[in-house]
């Protein structure tokens, strides 16, 4: 069996990517040294080899096994095509959820830096801070940036008073 071949899967497996294997696939699987504890469907010649390295063999159109979608032959694609799609789906959405959070809190952090920094510029000129009305501190911080209704903080591109940040 090609090395790199057996390489590239075991990095899947390892880094909790879906995988997919039909037919003999799973022979890749044995080689890789991630088929001991799974339930894996495969061409019925493989169940030996399977149990021979710890996995359970099924017999039916395709398995799911956390990350691993397994099928026996090509009548079983229909099935198959479906539970990668399940597999295949959930593991994006999740990716695009992580993704999400980590934007959602590096703007959190920004607005977050943002508020200190109006509040320390604003402190400077008045000891008097309040966070209902920027306009009564004496600081006009807020109340002159473009676009400023009273409803959000600077952006990226505007910053205070116009300013690129």
């Amino acid at each position: 069996m090609e090395p790199k071949a057996v390489e590239f899967v075991k990095a899947f497996f390892e880094g909790g990517i879906p995988v997919a294997a039909i037919c003999h696939g799973p022979w890749t699987i044995i080689e890789a040294g991630m088929a001991n504890g799974r339930k894996i469907a495969s061409w019925p010649s493989l169940t030996t080899d399977l149990k021979n390295a710890g996995a359970e063999w099924i017999d039916g159109e395709a398995v799911i096994d956390g990350k691993l979608v397994s099928a026996r032959k090509p009548d079983d694609i229909p099935a198959f095509n479906r539970a990668m799609l399940e597999v295949f789906g959930d593991s994006q959405a999740k990716s695009q959820q992580s993704r999400l959070i980590s934007v959602a809190l590096k703007d959190a952090v920004f607005v977050l830096i943002m508020t200190v920094a109006i509040l320390l510029w604003c402190g400077r000129r008045t000891s008097r801070i309040s966070l209902k009305s920027p306009a009564s501190t004496g600081c006009s911080a807020l109340s002159t940036t473009p676009g400023y209704t009273g409803a959000r903080v600077p952006t990226r591109t505007s910053g205070i008073n116009g300013a690129v940040a």
